[in-house]
């Protein structure tokens, strides 16, 4: 595919996207994963590449409907669901520079009860990056506006707490949140999204914003040392998704940003960079390109029997992946991850357009039901729409992709 032919189809899709995405905008959560703050990301992005103002227009309204929906109901503290993640939104869109001054009156209004949420049962429980404070400490990185580092080094230190040490390294029960006295669990999740390669990456951040630098490296390394010794001897995949204390490691992961090769393979190749560490570099590019050699049978992504249906989305689907690979290419430059990326790519833009044209046609003949399935699955930020209008806008406009902050893939 030349370049020209894929902006245009880029192209194509983005307006097939944005029209699909104005509809009612008050029908939608107002949640950052599945509703209103996950939508005005992906119309602010649409914005800053086209430059349309009809676009701005459309974020402001997702904006403004998902902050009225926030403040006439209970809402949780969680980054995925919560005001928190409406509020990062808020603060990534200042720093962009498409919000006026006037909204940090908000930012200053919910900044506290994002604050007084990290005392709440559930996160300070769970470190998980969604659903647990790794998700507040985002939106404190995000928050320009005050000077968060006492906070930030009091959340290391929770995170240090709950770490378990191992016979090689530490690792962090994802199952914590859910134990009781009766039924406890141990599992060491091995996903970007909600274990060990999503920590690391925190800690990096962290880091690099000289919080605690001597702890950060310390508890990262460490980190590193258990998630390496995971490797598989064989399989499809080099590293499991889920391990426990007494079960068997699967022989099997899936190409996703959630959970995988991908995910790890980026981490490492982040890390050594940063670290100038060249043995976690090259363990990288061989984990990337042992990716980049499965192909979309083996890779997990959720398809239909007779072949009409591929899921496009960020999460687990053909644009995250296709994300992943850029991601990968631009750390390298190995041009086997380049061409994966724009497989990828491709992918997404042969199946975006039938996805598209099925949700019109389910929307003539049945209302929009803002708690159902579709809304996370074909509309969200996450595993829709939304998600996939973002990684679009990032290949047409790749200087503009600070959005991915928020999945802990940008540098």
């Amino acid at each position: 595919m030349s370049f020209s032919s894929a902006t245009a189809q880029i192209d194509t899709n983005l307006a097939s996207i944005a029209t699909f995405l104005a509809r009612n905008p008050e029908q939608h959560l107002p949640n950052l994963m599945q509703g209103n703050a996950g939508i005005a990301l992906f119309y602010a992005y649409l914005y800053l590449y086209q430059q349309n103002e009809v676009h701005l227009e459309q974020c402001i309204c997702h904006l403004e409907t998902g902050l009225q929906a926030t403040n006439n109901s209970d809402q949780t503290a969680f980054l995925a669901t919560g005001f928190t993640g409406v509020s990062w939104v808020i603060a990534h869109l200042m720093k962009q520079g498409l919000l006026d001054e006037e909204v940090a009156d908000i930012i200053n209004d919910v900044r506290p009860l994002v604050i007084a949420s990290l005392n709440s049962f559930y996160l300070q429980r769970d470190y998980d990056l969604f659903y647990g404070f790794m998700g507040t400490s985002l939106f404190l990185l995000e928050d320009s506006q005050e000077n968060h580092r006492d906070l930030q080094q009091a959340l290391l230190s929770r995170l240090e707490a709950f770490a378990l040490p191992m016979h090689q390294g530490v690792a962090w029960n994802s199952a914590q949140s859910q134990n009781t006295e009766d039924k406890p669990e141990i599992r060491f999740n091995l996903g970007l999204a909600h274990g060990s390669p999503g920590i690391i990456l925190y800690l990096l951040s962290l880091h690099q914003q000289g919080v605690e630098p001597e702890r950060c490296h310390k508890l990262l390394e460490q980190a590193l040392i258990f998630l390496l010794t995971q490797e598989l001897a064989e399989g499809p995949s080099l590293f499991p998704t889920i391990i426990g204390l007494d079960a068997v490691a699967p022989g099997y992961s899936r190409l996703a940003w959630c959970y995988g090769d991908l995910g790890i393979a980026y981490m490492l190749l982040r890390t050594g960079d940063y670290f100038d560490n060249d043995n976690w570099r090259q363990k990288g590019l061989h984990i990337a390109l042992r990716a980049a050699a499965r192909d979309v049978s083996s890779a997990g992504v959720d398809s239909s029997d007779d072949s009409r249906y591929l899921d496009t989305g960020f999460c687990h689907g053909t644009a995250g992946i296709a994300f992943l690979f850029q991601r990968l290419f631009e750390l390298t430059g190995n041009a086997a991850l380049g061409q994966r990326a724009q497989e990828w790519l491709a992918l997404t833009l042969e199946y975006l357009p039938v996805q598209v044209a099925a949700l019109n046609n389910i929307l003539l003949h049945k209302p929009f039901e803002p708690s159902g399935p579709e809304l996370a699955r074909h509309y969200g930020l996450l595993e829709g729409l939304a998600g996939t209008g973002l990684v679009l806008t990032a290949f047409a406009n790749p200087a503009k992709t600070e959005w991915s902050r928020l999945f802990l893939l940008h540098p």
